[in-house]
């Protein structure tokens, strides 16, 4: 329950190759000064979930309190922070001793539960629900969408979201020909998402666009079209 003083890797382009590196910050290495609350499973990889201490967040996060997400596997060294020394004056003599990390922000207390005398419980699936792309922006949009998938893709859903989803046939037409990896007549389901991110399930739909179709609500619907028009554009530029 204290915070840390974290550094973090990047890949990066070098003379001889892909070089592995710690993320920079105007010539000198990045020290990432955050409040740890949990670590979760996603995606195939661990993340920790954690706030930067105020004072030190960086401009591009705009709200003290903004959860963020760092891989565990790309952090290179992390230890425990220590107040700093005065500057000038008498050693203090909490001087030199850790420091205990803020309390939950209020973007994470429907996932982060604390009790008495008990360790904070976190809820990694919903919180994966809410956030799949873990993006989290300065003002959430949340929203209740409809989205297709095959009968085969609906593992990817339940993955995401959880088995407690509205799921039925959709009504949907679609060619006679399509077939599922076993030869046989495609199924297609609609399954509604509810109190979702927006810009989570528009980058959750762009990583499936093989297997899942937005179809409701319509800024959901043009948002993908218009990430995929650019995507389209660039595979046929020469």
């Amino acid at each position: 329950e204290m915070q840390i003083e974290m550094t973090y890797g990047i890949y990066d382009l070098s003379e001889t190759g892909i070089d592995y590196h710690e993320r920079m910050a105007q010539g000198e290495v990045r020290v990432y000064t955050l409040n740890p609350y949990a670590l979760h499973w996603n995606g195939g990889h661990y993340y920790l979930l954690a706030t930067y201490v105020k004072g030190f967040r960086p401009s591009y996060v705009k709200e003290d309190g903004t959860p963020v997400n760092f891989r565990v596997d790309r952090i290179v060294s992390i230890m425990l922070r220590k107040k700093p020394m005065p500057v000038g004056k008498k050693k203090k003599a909490d001087a030199g001793v850790y420091v205990k990390r803020e309390p939950i922000p209020w973007r994470l207390n429907e996932f982060l539960k604390e009790y008495p005398d008990e360790a904070i419980v976190f809820d990694s699936q919903g919180y994966g629900a809410r956030f799949p792309a873990m993006r989290i922006s300065e003002h959430s949009r949340l929203i209740d969408c409809r989205l297709e998938c095959t009968a085969w893709s609906l593992q990817i859903l339940v993955d995401t979201f959880g088995n407690v989803l509205e799921v039925k046939k959709s009504s949907r037409p679609h060619e006679a020909e399509e077939k599922d990896y076993n030869g046989r007549d495609q199924d297609f389901l609609e399954a509604v998402i509810k109190s979702v991110e927006f810009e989570n399930i528009r980058d959750f739909c762009l990583m499936h666009p093989e297997y899942i179709t937005p179809l409701g609500p319509p800024e959901l619907v043009e948002a993908v079209r218009e990430k995929l028009m650019k995507a389209v554009k660039r595979l046929e530029k020469k």
